[in-house]
């Protein structure tokens, strides 16, 4: 038998239980007394990141910027701006901000001289499009109908642009000017949109520039107060224009804008 050889050297070792055993014909395979290789330990998982904690730099400003109210006090839009500013910086921070639904108004570029007396001609329409013309110089505007009580989020101007010679300026404006302001009061530039190196066929984008800082704010930064107020749209007091101007040489040159989009939400 196989184990037979087992028996014969083993058995001058073995105590007389185990012999007694192996002499019955039990049999005991060598290697279950041979050490068995240890089994590696899982690693421990490392610790998760503590969460942060307290507010953020931009957060803290936001706050100290809420103006206090005293009674008898006229309460401002800055005092509503400033909290509407603090409480989305708040809803930023825990992950849920602003969604809002937004709006787009498209406006064909129907423009008039902006100015007579400096002598640069209109933009040569026809069907439709805004052209150059003959002399490669164009200054015209648009009044432009927005919803009251939004938010003005972004321009977009559509048109073509080629020639071996590029213009030297070529943008469009979105501006607001009180209703009561004088031809010597200057507009309130809200967005810009150059278009001296946009595509043949372009379709460009920009949104409202960055607005000053209140007044006595005290902070380095521009506020998201500010911001807002630049945003909001309050026809009730401004009117609203888009200018559209270029500077090009007389020949070689090519400058067309087909439409303007100005998207809005709440």
């Amino acid at each position: 038998m196989a184990f037979s050889r087992f028996i014969a050297s083993q058995s001058t070792t073995l105590s007389q239980p185990i012999k007694t055993l192996v002499d019955s014909g039990f049999f005991i395979d060598p290697g279950f007394f041979q050490p068995q290789p240890a089994q590696p330990v899982p690693p421990t998982p490392a610790a998760a990141p503590a969460p942060a904690t307290g507010p953020s730099v931009n957060l803290q400003a936001l706050l100290a910027s809420i103006p206090i109210a005293l009674d008898g006090q006229v309460i401002t839009a800055d005092h509503h701006n400033s909290l509407r500013a603090a409480l989305i910086g708040i809803a930023n921070q825990l992950g849920v901000g602003l969604q809002t639904a937004t709006t787009t108004y498209t406006f064909a570029p129907a423009f008039l001289q902006t100015d007579v007396a400096t002598g640069i001609p209109n933009w040569s329409v026809v069907k439709f499009v805004a052209s150059r013309p003959a002399g490669g110089s164009a200054d015209g505007w648009l009044p432009v109908e927005l919803p009251n009580g939004q938010r003005i989020q972004s321009m977009t101007v559509t048109g073509k642009r080629g020639g071996a010679t590029p213009p030297t300026l070529f943008e469009v404006h979105l501006f607001r000017q009180l209703f009561t302001a004088t031809a010597t009061d200057p507009p309130a530039l809200l967005i810009k949109v150059s278009l001296e190196s946009a595509p043949s066929q372009f379709q460009v984008s920009a949104g409202v520039v960055p607005a000053a800082a209140p007044t006595g704010s005290g902070l380095s930064l521009i506020t998201a107060a500010a911001a807002e107020e630049q945003k909001l749209i309050d026809t009730s007091i401004y009117k609203y224009f888009v200018q559209a101007v270029l500077t090009a040489p007389a020949t070689d040159s090519t400058a067309e804008i087909d439409a303007i989009q100005i998207v809005c939400g709440q």
